[in-house]
């Protein structure tokens, strides 16, 4: 108890000098505005969790200075960072309310951090009783491997915490980061709202032009705030991201799963990347890696648990043939992708096909969260994505080339016409335009707008 209290007191350094702001920075991710514009005064708890090293603990941290600065008293804030060494959640609480605070909880709100939450066995139950005991405590939790992977957790907290995914940066906010690059459009925006497709999109090429040349570096190292400093140093940024990143996922955080052999999950790793954007079939890679299918299932199940890989579904009408059919995988970072399948430039793999997987790995990042996303494929006639917002369904092709075959838009047009859509994308790297047929426009964008 002696070790967390004097943890708190170094942590917490707000509670005995008003004045102390931590020093994070004047940057700030697009998942710190929405919290702060829509969330943090609601009656509500916030879970956010993703991959190591995205930026986490920096929003909490630009979260209670947020907090300060609005007027919040220091000691209705407490932050903490657990371990594998120090995870007693309910002593952390029992100490600060005890010790550090002499404030009523009626009166206000109390403003829990807690960081690196999956070292915490049933942190659920704990946070959910000071909830149900009163509502004016307020939880931002964060964690690097699922916080949720055990299946009551959510279950037990429905109602009373919001859960929110950090990802990697995308393109655009590591322009923002990067180069202070401030846009006026957005392809998200143009997709769901614009009236006026064409006109928007073409407003968006010209505005992001200039920074079009940054995509590569984007795709090798840019996804991590820590090496945007140190773009030019592919050195540098291979052995932070192989050795500093993935090292210590594959080291660490799968052993909350109870996985034991690195080294086969590593391999699966790799087969995933070297698959990215393409259908895995399971029984194949267990053949191949002579591990069983059990086994291999277990480890995907782990990849995704720890952010590195996501499954997509084909979107078929029939829930029995979706759940027969093949998932796509994808890789939440290309950064960490390349590094281990040692390409330099993802813009020019050895291997010409590849580089069409990469681009649809990119586009899939950049949309998965404007709503829920899909492929599909039947008989052979396959539509890359499919993005459903609300009760809008979007289908997209990628291409990587430059220059369209007619062909290219035949599967579009034909699930367009099949679903009665009167709207499509394709992303590939020519120029903004549309092709129009029978009263369905698919809007051509160039995959550096997204």
């Amino acid at each position: 108890m002696v070790e967390i209290r004097e943890q708190i007191i170094t942590l917490n350094k707000w509670h005995y000098e008003p004045g102390y702001r931590i020093e994070v920075g004047g940057k700030f991710r697009d998942l710190y505005s929405l919290i702060t514009e829509r969330y943090l005064a609601k009656n509500i708890s916030i879970s956010i969790s993703g991959l190591r090293r995205v930026g986490k603990t920096t929003i909490l941290f630009q979260l209670i200075n947020y907090l300060l600065e609005s007027g919040t008293e220091g000691k209705r804030i407490l932050y903490y960072q657990f371990s594998e060494k120090i995870n007693n959640l309910e002593q952390v609480l029992q100490i600060f309310f005890t010790n550090f605070t002499d404030l009523e909880v009626g009166r206000d709100n109390f403003y829990i951090f807690l960081d690196e939450l999956q070292y915490v066995r049933d942190w659920q139950s704990i946070v959910k009783g000071y909830i149900d005991q009163n509502k004016r405590i307020k939880f931002v939790v964060s964690g690097s491997a699922s916080i949720y992977f055990r299946s009551s957790v959510k279950e037990s907290l429905a109602g009373r915490m919001l859960d929110f995914t950090l990802h990697p940066l995308s393109f655009v906010e590591m322009l923002n980061l990067k180069y202070a690059f401030r846009g006026k459009y957005t392809f998200s925006k143009i997709v769901v709202d614009a009236g006026d497709k064409i006109g928007e999109l073409r407003k968006l090429q010209h505005e992001r032009s200039p920074y079009q040349k940054w995509l590569s570096k984007y795709l090798a190292y840019g996804e991590f705030p820590a090496l945007l400093p140190y773009l030019d140093d592919p050195e540098y940024c291979r052995k932070y991201l192989r050795e500093g990143l993935l090292a210590k996922i594959l080291q660490k955080d799968i052993q909350l799963f109870e996985v034991e052999k690195e080294a086969e999950i590593s391999a699966l790793y790799r087969i995933s990347c070297s698959n990215m954007a393409q259908m895995m079939n399971l029984t194949n890679v267990a053949a191949e890696t002579g591990l069983s299918y059990p086994t291999i299932k277990k480890y995907t199940l782990v990849l995704q648990k720890t952010y590195l890989i996501e499954d997509v579904v084909n979107r078929l009408r029939s829930v029995r043939a979706q759940v027969k059919a093949l998932d796509k995988t994808f890789v939440t970072s290309i950064n960490l992708a390349v590094t281990t399948l040692a390409i330099d430039d993802p813009l020019h793999p050895p291997y010409v096909d590849f580089r069409g997987h990469i681009i649809e790995n990119f586009v899939y990042n950049s949309v998965k969260q404007l709503g829920q996303t899909y492929y599909y494929n039947k008989a052979g006639k396959e539509v890359d994505l499919i993005l459903e917002i609300g009760n809008k369904t979007i289908p997209i092709e990628v291409k990587s080339t430059a220059k369209l075959k007619k062909t290219d838009t035949n599967h579009l047009f034909n699930y367009m016409q099949k679903n009665k859509l009167d709207e499509g994308y394709l992303v590939y790297g020519g120029e903004v335009g549309r092709i129009e047929d029978d009263g369905r426009m698919i809007y051509l964008v160039p995959y550096w707008l997204l």
